[in-house]
């Protein structure tokens, strides 16, 4: 029987997944309005869709005895989040050396195949893991090498995903308050930004932390604030922000949206340019029209 913290978990990661869903129907909804999801957004949403399945199958088989395949459940689901998130901090530092004209010297296109090789290598890592840990069915997770070795992987990856995003949420923050001249769009974007930012950085640092404790304390949380603070904070709230932040926003006047970098950023989606022309040629239509008439009403 699942205990109360993985019921708890199952409903917050099919949130997460319902929220996968609406945004995918509300692309279909409104493709006369958007362009099509980039590659990365693709990516992202498959990625995503990918940990979810698994990290739920963790939570329902987490409680029996098969520690081996939990263990490698619980290991593949932290892996294929990682590589998201990763994958989100190469985007962000695209937009900004873009924004610095520096695109030419990073780009995802040119880090694909590194990026591809560092997480095989995690991969791989994680399967000699899981062999070795399945040999000797003895050990216990406290006494088991292997476990402690993997441990500390998945805490130095979470801290390097912290640090990334803060350092490129500053960078990100500095660049763009020096870039947009509008007040009120460029406000809106900073506060974005630095909340976003924030968000993931703690979020990362959080399973960091409590990862890091046993090895060095070598005592464990309650099962309630360990499963929160290292599963569900960590994982839950940066797919919830991030999937809101992607989510397509249609909007009522297309002439408010003239930052790409910011509906990169924050939507994930541009306003085709058409679009935005074809709104301010009827416009400007509008406006001639209204003059003749006026005027043919002054004579």
């Amino acid at each position: 029987m699942l205990s109360t913290v993985s019921i708890i978990g199952i409903i917050l990661y099919s949130f997460v997944f319902l929220l996968l869903l609406l945004g995918t129907i509300r692309i279909c909804q409104f493709r006369r309005f958007i362009q099509f999801p980039s590659k990365f957004q693709l990516q992202f949403y498959i990625l995503l869709l990918c940990f979810l399945i698994i990290r739920i199958i963790w939570i329902v088989l987490n409680d029996r005895e098969n520690r081996v395949l939990t263990f490698g459940l619980n290991r593949f689901a932290i892996l294929s989040f990682f590589t998201n998130f990763t994958y989100l901090i190469f985007y962000w530092a695209e937009i900004y050396h873009d924004l610095s004209s520096l695109s030419n010297h990073f780009s995802l296109s040119r880090l694909l195949k590194p990026f591809i090789f560092a997480n095989l290598i995690l991969y791989l890592f994680t399967i000699e893991q899981i062999i070795e840990f399945s040999i000797d069915d003895k050990n216990t997770k406290e006494t088991d090498t292997v476990y402690t070795v993997g441990v500390l992987v998945v805490g130095g990856s979470s801290f390097f995903a912290a640090f990334g995003f803060l350092i490129y949420g500053i960078l990100l923050f500095c660049k763009y308050k020096n870039t947009v001249s509008f007040v009120l769009q460029r406000r809106k974007a900073l506060n974005k930004i630095a909340t976003i930012a924030t968000i993931f950085s703690i979020c990362f640092l959080s399973r960091f932390i409590m990862l890091l404790y046993y090895p060095i304390t070598h005592k464990y949380f309650a099962e309630g604030i360990y499963m929160t603070f290292s599963y569900y904070i960590p994982e839950v709230i940066p797919s919830v922000v991030q999937l809101y932040s992607m989510h397509p926003k249609i909007p009522k006047n297309f002439q408010k949206y003239g930052s790409k970098f910011s509906d990169n950023l924050m939507t994930g989606f541009e306003i085709p340019e058409n679009l935005i022309a074809q709104k301010q040629e009827s416009l400007m239509s509008d406006e001639n029209s209204d003059g003749v008439t006026s005027s043919e009403k002054e004579n």
